[in-house]
C-alpha cells in the first residue's frame, strides 16, 4: 500500500520558501509504501517531528531509526525525492495468527501480540490464547510452515487451544473439517499435506464431505467422511 501525506509544520519568514542552498530544502511531504497491517498515518506520525526541517539538518538514517521504533516494522529505508519529499519504504514483521485479548491482536512468530493495527481476520484464530504462554510457540511455527506450503488451507481457520500432548487441533473453514497435526511438526509433514489435498479433491469429485483428517502418522493420513461416517 502507498500513501502520500502532507505534513503540517510551523515556519517563519524566509523558511516558507526554499533557496538554492542545501539548507533551504525542507521536508513538506512524506510518502509511505510497503505497509499492510500498520496504518500509513502511524508511520507519518512517528516522523512528524521532522516536518519542516531542512534536509541539511537531518539524515535519512535518523528517519529510518525513528520508524524502526514501531514493533512491527522489521526494515525501513528512507530517501529524499525532489525538493520537499521524503519517501519511506518499510517491511513489516510477518503475522502468523490473531486472537482476542482486550480486543483483536495480531501475533507474530515470537508470540508477541500487536494492537492498533489492521488485524487480518483471514489468519488462523487462536482459541484460548494468552500472552506469555510458551506452549503456543511450537504451534505458531507449525502454522507458519503450513501457510508456506498451502496458505489457502488456513484461511479463516480456528486453532482449538494450545498443543496438548504433541497434538494441535485446527478447525478449517474450507473444507469444514477438523485437522489433527503433530506439534512440534516433523520432516514429512509437507508430503502428508500434499496427500491430504489430493484426498480432499478426490472426495469433492465423488460428492463426499470430509469431517476429520489426522496427519500425525508418518506413513499414512486418516480422513473421516461425514457423509458415511467412515474412514479412508
Amino acid at each position: 500500500m502507498k500513501a502520500a501525506v502532507l505534513m503540517g509544520f510551523f515556519c517563519l519568514g524566509s523558511y516558507l520558501w526554499w533557496d538554492p542552498g542545501p539548507l533551504g530544502f525542507h521536508v513538506r511531504e512524506v510518502e509511505v509504501s510497503g505497509t499492510s497491517v500498520v496504518e500509513e498515518a502511524v508511520i507519518t506520525e512517528l516522523i512528524s517531528p521532522f516536518a519542516g526541517l531542512s534536509f541539511g539538518l537531518l539524515t535519512c538514517r535518523e528517519i529510518e531509526e525513528t520508524v524502526l521504533q514501531h514493533p512491527l516494522i522489521l526494515h525501513a529505508k528512507a530517501r529524499r525525492r525532489g525538493l520537499a519529499t521524503i519517501e519511506v519504504i518499510v517491511q513489516e514483521r510477518e503475522l502468523v495468527a490473531w486472537a482476542e485479548y482486550h480486543g483483536p491482536v495480531g501475533i507474530d512468530m515470537e508470540g508477541a501480540c500487536h494492537t492498533g493495527i489492521r488485524v487480518p481476520r483471514s489468519l488462523p484464530f487462536l482459541q484460548s490464547w494468552a500472552p506469555q504462554d510458551t506452549h503456543w510457540l511450537s504451534a505458531l511455527a507449525l502454522l507458519q510452515r503450513i501457510a508456506a506450503n498451502g496458505a489457502d488451507m488456513l484461511v479463516g481457520a480456528r486453532v482449538l487451544g494450545p498443543p496438548n500432548r504433541g497434538t494441535l487441533r485446527v478447525r478449517l473453514v474450507s473444507p469444514p473439517l477438523q485437522l489433527v497435526l503433530p506439534c512440534p511438526d516433523d520432516p514429512g509433514l509437507e508430503d502428508r499435506l500434499a496427500s491430504l489435498r489430493n484426498v480432499l479433491a478426490d472426495a469433492r469429485h465423488r460428492g463426499e464431505t470430509p469431517s476429520y483428517a489426522d496427519l500425525r502418522w508418518s506413513n499414512q493420513i486418516i480422513v473421516r467422511l461425514s457423509s458415511e461416517g467412515r474412514e479412508t
